[in-house]
C-alpha cells in the first residue's frame, strides 16, 4: 500500500515528502552496495532511451520518452525528450516533441544503482527521474517529481542502426487513452520492407477501447528511421484512424514509441520488439487492468503459471488474482487453448481465468508474449515468458525493483523504484523510493523483511517488504522467469493494486552481457469523472 496512505504525518513532514523529489534530505537511509560490487556515476556512460507511462496529478495518461547522453561523470550533455499529457483541463495541455535536453541536466548514481536524473528547462519545467541500475545496460525508472507519477526503462542505446536492419518483423504493444479519455490499449505486428514500409498483407492489430474490442484489424503504413540512425517516426493506419508516433532505437530488435498527435486524438505510447515464436513449456505472465463499468472500474491485476504447448492443445495454469484490492484465497487453476499464429498474431482462449479475461491476442516477441484481452468483459493486458529457472539466485544477491499500480485510496498511481539485497536465512534489506501521485517520498529504509520460495520446482514465492519507520511496505506474490527476472503482483490486501519486476544486479563483465531490462507496467488508467474543470487548476512545476 502508498506510504502517504499508511503514515499521518504532520503538515511540516507533508511538505518534506513534496520536496523530497527536488532535493535529498541529510535524514534519509544511507545505501549500501549490493554483494557484486558498487556502482558509481561512471556506471551510466553512453546515449540511453528513456520512457515512463502512468498518470498526471489530475490522473490523465501522461507519458514521456526520449534520449539522453550520459558522459559518466554525472553530466548529460544532449539527448532528446518527448512529453504527451492527455490532460485538456490545464489551461495549455503540455505536448512537446523533439526538445533538445539542456547541457545544463545532471544525474547522480549511488552504491547501490540507485540514481536521479534531472533535466532542465524542458517544457514542464525541471523534470526529475529515478532509477535503480541492474548492470550498465541500464535498470528500472520512474518520474520522481511534482508532475505526476509513471514507471518504465533506461536502456543503453546499443548502437546506431539503419534502415535496412530494420527490413523484419516486429510485434507491439500500445496503452493509454482515447479521444474521449477512456482507456485504450493494442497490440499488433507487421513486417518491414527495407524502405520502412509495411509489408503489404502482413499488419495486424487489435485494439480494446474501454472494453469495446476491435479484432484481427488490418494494418498499413510505415516505420521510417531519421538521419542519424537513433530515432524515427511511424505512421500506423488503424481501426480509430491514422496515429502518429516517435519511436526511439535501443537496438534493431526494440523500439520505443510514443504518439505525437494533437490532442484531442489518442495519446498512446509503448514498445515493438521483433517477432518471434510462442515458446513452449512453462510460461510465467502478468497483466493487468480494469474490469467493470468504464466510469466504476475496478482496478484488476493477474500473475501466474501457464504451460505452453502445440496449437489447438489444451493446457492448464495456476493463477493468482487481485481484484480491485482483494486477493484470490488459492491460485486458481484455469485452461487455456491458443490458434496457430498468422502474420505474427495468436489468440489464447481462456476458460476458468479468475477477474473475467477469455480471450487473448497474442502476439510473440524477443520481449516475450505480449497479451491483450479482445473480450468485452474487461481491459487488460501484459506479458509473458518462457521460464527458465525456478528459483532466486543464491544469497546474498542485490535487485533492483520496479511496482507499478492503482492507489485505491486516494485513486491515483503510484509507482516505486527499490534496491534490495537478499540475506541467507530468507531475509532482506534495502532503499525505497515512491512516488504517489506526485509526491514523491523519502527515501524508506527496508529491513524486517523476508521472502520465501513456495517451490523450488515452479519458481512461485511471497515476500513482504516493511520498513521499520512505518507499518509496512507492501506485499508481493512473485514468479521466477530466468536467473535474472522476476515478476510480480502485489498481495497486500491494504488498498492497492500493482504488478512489477524485479531484477538482478550485476557489474564489469557480467554488466556488458546483461540482458535488456524488462518493463511491466498495468493498464490501470483512471476514468473521465476524476477530470477537473477547464482551465482550472495550476500544474505542478
Amino acid at each position: 500500500m502508498s506510504l502517504s496512505n499508511r503514515l499521518i504525518l504532520p503538515i511540516i513532514l507533508f511538505t518534506i515528502a513534496i520536496l523530497a523529489g527536488c532535493s535529498s534530505s541529510n535524514s534519509a537511509p544511507a545505501a549500501t552496495p549490493p554483494p557484486s560490487g558498487g556502482f558509481s556515476t561512471s556506471s551510466l556512460k553512453g546515449t540511453y532511451v528513456f520512457s515512463t507511462s502512468g498518470s498526471d496529478t489530475s490522473g490523465l495518461f501522461f507519458t514521456m520518452a526520449g534520449m539522453i547522453v550520459a558522459n559518466g561523470s554525472g553530466g548529460i550533455t544532449g539527448g532528446t525528450i518527448d512529453i504527451n499529457d492527455s490532460d485538456t483541463a490545464v489551461a495549455t495541455p503540455i505536448q512537446s516533441f523533439g526538445q533538445s535536453i539542456s547541457s545544463s541536466s545532471n544525474y547522480t548514481v549511488a552504491v547501490d544503482g540507485r540514481g536521479k536524473i534531472n533535466l532542465v528547462n524542458t517544457a514542464l519545467g525541471n523534470i526529475e527521474f529515478d532509477f535503480v541500475l541492474n548492470s550498465s545496460a541500464g535498470g528500472l525508472i520512474t518520474e520522481f517529481d511534482n508532475n505526476g507519477s509513471g514507471s518504465g526503462t533506461i536502456e543503453l542505446q546499443s548502437g546506431t542502426i539503419t534502415q535496412t536492419q530494420m527490413a523484419q518483423g516486429y510485434a507491439f504493444g500500445l496503452s493509454g487513452l482515447d479521444a474521449n479519455s477512456n482507456p485504450l490499449s493494442g497490440a499488433g505486428a507487421f513486417t518491414l520492407g527495407p524502405d520502412g514500409s509495411i509489408t503489404s498483407g502482413t499488419g495486424v492489430h487489435d485494439l480494446n477501447d474501454a472494453q469495446i474490442p476491435y479484432t484481427n484489424q488490418g494494418l498499413t503504413g510505415s516505420v521510417t528511421l531519421g538521419t542519424g540512425g537513433g530515432s524515427g517516426t511511424a505512421q500506423l493506419s488503424t481501426a480509430l484512424g491514422t496515429l502518429n508516433f516517435n519511436f526511439y532505437v535501443i537496438d534493431a530488435a526494440h523500439l520505443k514509441l510514443i504518439e505525437t498527435d494533437a490532442l484531442l486524438n489518442p495519446v498512446l505510447s509503448g514498445d515493438a520488439f521483433q517477432q518471434a515464436p510462442i515458446p513452449t513449456g512453462t510460461l510465467v505472465f502478468t497483466m493487468a487492468g480494469e474490469s467493470g463499468s468504464v466510469t466504476s472500474a475496478t482496478p484488476v491485476a493477474f500473475g501466474g503459471l501457464m504451460t505452453s504447448s502445440g496449437a489447438g492443445q489444451t493446457s492448464n495454469g495456476l493463477e493468482d488474482a487481485n481484484i480491485g484490492g482483494t486477493l484470490s484465497s488459492a491460485q486458481v487453476p484455469f485452461t487455456l487453448n491458443y490458434i496457430t499464429p498468422v502474420n505474427g498474431r495468436s489468440v489464447l482462449g481462456l476458460t476458468g481465468f479468475a477477474g473475467g479475461p477469455s480471450s487473448l491476442a497474442v502476439y510473440p516477441s524477443s520481449g516475450g508474449l505480449l497479451l491483450l484481452e479482445i473480450d468485452s468483459g474487461a481491459i487488460a493486458s501484459g506479458v509473458a515468458y518462457g521460464q527458465s529457472a525456478t528459483s532466486l539466485a543464491t544469497p546474498p544477491q542485490g535487485y533492483g525493483l520496479n511496482l507499478s499500480g492503482f492507489n485505491l485510496g486516494g485513486g491515483f498511481e503510484v509507482d516505486d523504484i527499490a534496491e534490495f539485497v537478499t540475506a541467507s536465512g530468507g531475509t532482506m534489506t534495502g532503499l525505497l523510493d515512491e512516488n504517489d501521485e506526485g509526491s514523491p517520498m523519502n527515501p524508506q529504509a527496508i529491513n524486517n523483511s523476508t521472502f520465501v520460495q513456495d517451490s523450488s520446482g515452479t519458481g512461485r514465492g511471497e515476500a513482504g517488504f516493511n520498513s521499520s519507520s512505518t507499518a509496512g511496505l507492501f506485499g508481493i506474490i512473485f514468479y521466477t522467469v530466468d536467473a535474472s527476472n522476476t515478476l510480480f503482483i502485489e498481495s497486500d490486501t491494504s488498498g492497492q493494486v500493482a504488478v512489477g519486476t524485479f531484477q538482478a544486479q550485476g557489474s564489469g563483465a557480467q554488466a556488458a552481457a546483461a540482458a535488456h531490462p524488462m518493463s511491466v507496467h498495468p493498464v490501470v488508467l483512471l476514468r473521465p469523472s476524476v477530470r477537473r474543470p477547464n482551465n482550472t487548476g495550476a500544474r505542478a512545476k
